[in-house]
C-alpha cells in the first residue's frame, strides 16, 4: 500500500494555532477533488504513525486523487506547546481543517480519519464543524471498566481456561493456575459492577455521535477482530443501553477485519484499510 505516485508533490507546512506551530504534511491529490481527508493522530503518536501507517494511508489516498493532511497535535512529534489529552484536541483539529481547506480550495467537505483515541478525538469534534462531511473511526478508544472487564473475561480468561494448550502447560507445571483463577475472579467482579461515565468523555462521545448522525452525516466504523480496544468499543456500541440505539443508524456502516491487530500492522491489513477508506471517500464524492 505504499503509493508512489505524487510523493514528490508532498508539502511540509506549518499550521498556526495561537502562539504554537503544528508541523504537517499536505498531500495534494488532484485539484478538482471535492472531498479531502484529515488524519487525526492520537496517543503517543505523531504524523507518520505506527509502522508508517499514516504516511502510507495518506499516499494511498493522494495517489487516487484525494487531498490529505496529516499533522502533529500540540506537544507531540515536532509540534510546540504542551501535550493535550485526546479529548481536548478541538483547536488542533480545527487548525488542521483550516490548513487543508486553504490548500485545496475546491474541497467542499472533509473526512476526519482517526485510530484509537485519534478516532475518539475526531468523533468529539465532528458535530462542531460543518466542514466535516464524514468520519472514519478505526478501533475507537472508549474506556469503561465494566465493559473492558467483560471483554477480557470473554475473549481472554475463559478462552484461556478452555484451551487444551493451557491445561497441557498446567500439567507440565509451566503455569500458575491460582494466578489465572484470580484473574478470572477479578474480571468477573469488575464486569458485574455498574459503570459510571456520566459527564465524562464517554458521554460526550455518545452525544456527539448522536448529534452528528442526526444531521444525516455518514460514519464508517472500522474494527479489528484481534484487538481488545475494538472489542470493548463494539460491546458498548452494540449492547450498552446508552449506545445501543446508535448502532441502528442507517448512516453508520461497519467493517470488521477478521485477523487485523490494533494498528493494522501488516501490509495486507494496511491495504484493506486503505481500500475501505477510499471507497468511503468516493461515495461521499459522488453524493
Amino acid at each position: 500500500m505504499v503509493g508512489g505516485r505524487g510523493v514528490s508533490r508532498e508539502q511540509a507546512v506549518t499550521l498556526p494555532l495561537g502562539d504554537q506551530r503544528l508541523p504537517a504534511i499536505f498531500h495534494p491529490g488532484v485539484s478538482s477533488s471535492r472531498v479531502g481527508v484529515v488524519i487525526v493522530v492520537g496517543g503517543p503518536q505523531y504524523r507518520v504513525g505506527s509502522h508508517r501507517q499514516f504516511l502510507h494511508l495518506a499516499r494511498w489516498l493522494a495517489a487516487a486523487g484525494v487531498p490529505v493532511l496529516r499533522f502533529d497535535a500540540r506537544g507531540m512529534g515536532d509540534a510546540s506547546g504542551d501535550k493535550q489529552p485526546f479529548d481536548h484536541l478541538d483547536e488542533d483539529i480545527r487548525a488542521a481543517l483550516d490548513g487543508l481547506c486553504s490548500r485545496a480550495p475546491r474541497v467542499e467537505g472533509v473526512v476526519l480519519w482517526g485510530l484509537c483515541d485519534g478516532a475518539s478525538a475526531a468523533l468529539l469534534y465532528a458535530d462542531k464543524d460543518e466542514r466535516v462531511a464524514g468520519l472514519v473511526l478505526v478501533n475507537p478508544w472508549l474506556e469503561n471498566v465494566q465493559s473492558e472487564a467483560r471483554t477480557r473475561l470473554i475473549h481472554y480468561y475463559l478462552k484461556r481456561l478452555s484451551s487444551g494448550g493451557f491445561w497441557r502447560k498446567f500439567i507440565g507445571g509451566r503455569v500458575a493456575i491460582a494466578d489465572s483463577l484470580r484473574g478470572v475472579g477479578s474480571a468477573a467482579r469488575q464486569a458485574s459492577t455498574t459503570g459510571n461515565e456520566k459527564g465524562g468523555y464517554q458521554q460526550r462521545m455518545r452525544d456527539s455521535f448522536e448529534a452528528y448522525t442526526q444531521k444525516g452525516q455518514p460514519v464508517l466504523l472500522v474494527l479489528s477482530a484481534n484487538d481488545l480496544t475494538a472489542k470493548t468499543f463494539e460491546r458498548q456500541y452494540r449492547s450498552e443501553p446508552h449506545w445501543r440505539h446508535l448502532s441502528t443508524s442507517t448512516r453508520v456502516s461497519v467493517e470488521i477485519h477478521p485477523e487485523a491487530d490494533h494498528t493494522f500492522s501488516s501490509s495486507e491489513w494496511k491495504a484493506w484499510l486503505g481500500d475501505c477508506t477510499l471507497a468511503f471517500v468516493k461515495r461521499l464524492s459522488r453524493s
